[in-house]
């Protein structure tokens, strides 16, 4: 079937993870894991409140508004640390920006993985205490989901994005309106591919992008630069070590960095990259605390079948007890990074 198929298409299902994509995006397809997804053809068809039935442009208008009436101000609380030496400003293209000069201080975000999980967003994920159901708002965090689900789902993603806090964020992917491999989908029709991404983060108001690499080889930046069209930075994890083998890389393409996985929440490791919750906290507290390099940043991917909101949670209480760590959401970090590390001392091109 998929050697007859024409275009960019969509497998819905899965199977052994990196094969099935590959396989799959190998032949222009991007994965949508949903094969115990089993009220995706009656959430598809179910219209966000206060439209009109099949109102496919009143719907995407009214998620754009629930977004931007969502109260998702950008605000750190008591988590940011006791640091100073921080001007706020605003950069060339107007998005808020925070300038360290002379700042001793560790910037750290948390990113929830396997938002492109359809079966799980669309279902325990969103009704679970242990993730979306959870007491949100009390730290900073940022959830990957599927730029799909405006289009898939329109009613439940709409619930989602009027729901968010101001400490919670979407970002879009993994790796863009469906799970793919960069290296192994079709250039030719790429394109496409970052179209129908682009629909859907502005149906959901996301600006950052989730990619995951089929292994752990230094990433392509001219490919990449094609799946970063719709969006204003990258968040780049490679396959292996909890997606932080890349142990916090910072590449540019332009002035859009590109960020990877430091450390990840991913089991109970007490060594390596994937760590518990206490011997992450003593890791972030021993970092650099230098704002003008890609060393004083962590971005850490949180993993969704080991870790729950309660264990950000845990980190962050943990972090207090340090001076010089922050933690923020990812787009905050990005803009820190923007800010503060010149592109000079990184990959640009």
């Amino acid at each position: 079937l998929l050697d007859r198929s024409t275009g960019v298409g969509v497998c819905l299902g899965w199977g052994p993870e990196n094969e099935y994509v590959t396989t799959c995006n190998q032949h222009g397809k991007y994965v949508h894991a949903s094969n115990y997804n089993i009220n995706l053809a009656l959430l598809s068809n179910t219209d966000p409140p206060g439209t009109s039935p099949g109102g496919a442009v009143d719907a995407q208008a009214s998620l754009h508004l629930a977004g931007s009436a969502a109260g998702q101000a950008d605000y750190q609380g008591d988590w940011a640390s006791s640091a100073s030496g921080s001007t706020e400003q605003r950069n060339e293209r107007g998005s808020r920006t925070h300038r360290r000069d002379g700042a001793n201080v560790h910037t750290v975000a948390f990113l929830m993985s396997d938002g492109d999980n359809l079966q799980w967003t669309l279902g325990p994920w969103s009704t679970d205490p242990r993730w979306f159901r959870a007491r949100r708002g009390e730290v900073p965090l940022g959830w990957t989901f599927s730029p799909a689900a405006a289009m898939l789902a329109p009613s439940a993603t709409r619930s989602v994005v009027s729901n968010l806090t101001g400490q919670d964020e979407l970002v879009a992917g993994p790796s863009g309106v469906g799970y793919a491999y960069p290296k192994e989908f079709p250039r030719a029709l790429l394109s496409n591919f970052t179209d129908l991404t682009k629909a859907g983060m502005e149906m959901s108001n996301m600006t950052l992008l989730n990619v995951i690499a089929q292994n752990d080889d230094e990433p392509d930046l001219d490919l990449l630069a094609q799946f970063m069209t719709p969006a204003s930075a990258m968040i780049f994890y490679g396959f292996g070590e909890g997606y932080s083998s890349y142990g916090g890389k910072l590449w540019w393409i332009g002035d859009k960095p590109v960020v990877s996985g430091r450390y990840s929440l991913w089991g109970n490791g007490t060594s390596g990259r994937m760590l518990g919750v206490d011997a992450l906290v003593a890791k972030l507290a021993e970092q650099a605390k230098t704002p003008e390099s890609a060393d004083g940043y962590s971005v850490i991917p949180v993993h969704a079948w080991t870790h729950s909101y309660a264990d950000v949670v845990a980190v962050a209480e943990g972090l207090k007890k340090y001076e010089g760590v922050e933690v923020v959401k990812p787009s905050e970090l990005i803009a820190q990074i923007q800010a503060n590390v010149s592109p000079a001392s990184s990959v640009f091109i």
